[in-house]
């Protein structure tokens, strides 16, 4: 969806949101990365292997915030990694055009193709990835 300024708004999903709120952006975001796309029994105890294992992830505390609120019900973790493309495709127009000179950015401009060079370096992706993603 862009804005009026024509830029994207990120939307995430509504459980991620939850997380968010019941947790904390750091707390969701570590639960997103371990258990992204699984359906996971909250447990009704601290003696369960499964509060375990999420402790490990987002800590004693963040696992009791979610036991008082979701004990014994399962709950859907999403996966972020279309939300992190997008935010990382984003990223990488907006530095291709301040490297070709489209958007001030104070540095000298270079040409299209070292613009493509440099990012595929920067991102870990092709040459050829970065083309199709700054012409998309």
């Amino acid at each position: 969806m862009a804005s009026a300024s024509g830029e994207e708004n990120i939307v995430y999903p509504k459980a991620f949101t939850w997380l968010v709120e019941k947790l904390g952006a750091d707390r969701a975001l570590s639960l997103s990365d371990a258990f992204g796309g699984l359906k996971l029994r909250i447990p009704r105890s601290e003696k369960s292997k499964v509060f375990a294992e999420i402790s490990e992830v987002i800590g004693v505390e963040g696992c009791r915030i979610l036991m008082e609120s979701s004990r014994g019900e399962d709950i859907y973790i999403p996966n972020l990694q279309t939300v992190r493309v997008r935010e990382r495709n984003k990223a990488i127009r907006l530095r291709f055009d301040e490297l070709t000179g489209a958007v001030p950015s104070g540095d000298a401009p270079v040409s299209g193709r070292a613009a493509v060079d440099r990012l595929a370096r920067e991102f870990y992706l092709s040459g050829r990835q970065i083309e199709v993603i700054v012409n998309s």
